[in-house]
């Protein structure tokens, strides 16, 4: 196989990463495209799940390493990344982490209103069984200024940045814009 085209996909909690890769996914084939949430190297009990020290980079970067030579990566909870065409990372925090930052062929930026954020990470949240007011205090405590500190300054770092709802079009013209970058490798 040809070497992997990688792209990230970051952006602030809420702004829809998880479900525009999911969607990448179906669109493009599970055969040709291994998914990868940075949640999967998040440190629990850290403290915050919002700044650079709460995800396992090296850990991250091993296991991207080795995908990228070939091999098939296997994780404790029983998932098996294998390595694919397409390799699509998201997470809230890839941009904080220069090495794998370094290996990104493609990064982009998800933005939305920090208020559609805020509502749809409620929702998310109620919806997993937490309690209106513990979501509240955790944002105001840890979310909100480590997404300003760590999250929001990535934008500039980004090659693109897709602003609100992911739309057809969008997704078309990412689709398409993989398969150019992926020829080119």
């Amino acid at each position: 196989m040809a070497s992997s085209l990688v792209v990230g996909i970051t952006g602030g909690s809420g702004s829809g990463k998880s479900t525009l890769c999911k969607e990448l996914v179906k669109r493009l084939g599970e055969d040709q495209v291994t998914y990868i949430p940075l949640d999967y190297y998040m440190i629990r009990n850290g403290g915050t799940n919002n700044a650079p020290e709460a995800i396992d980079f090296t850990r991250c970067n091993k296991d991207l390493d080795q995908l990228l030579s070939g091999h098939d990566v296997n994780k404790v909870d029983n998932t098996v990344y294998k390595a694919k065409e397409i390799v699509l990372i998201e997470g809230h925090l890839i941009m904080a982490n220069p090495e794998l930052v370094s290996k990104l062929d493609l990064s982009i930026y998800l933005d939305l209103d920090q208020e559609e954020r805020l509502l749809r990470r409620i929702e998310r949240n109620v919806a997993r069984g937490m309690e209106l007011q513990g979501i509240i205090d955790w944002y105001r405590q840890d979310v909100k200024d480590n997404f300003t500190k760590y999250v929001e300054p990535a934008k500039k770092e980004c090659d693109l940045i897709l602003w609100g709802e992911i739309t057809e079009k969008k997704l078309n013209l990412l689709i398409s814009l993989f398969t150019t970058l992926k020829a080119q490798k």
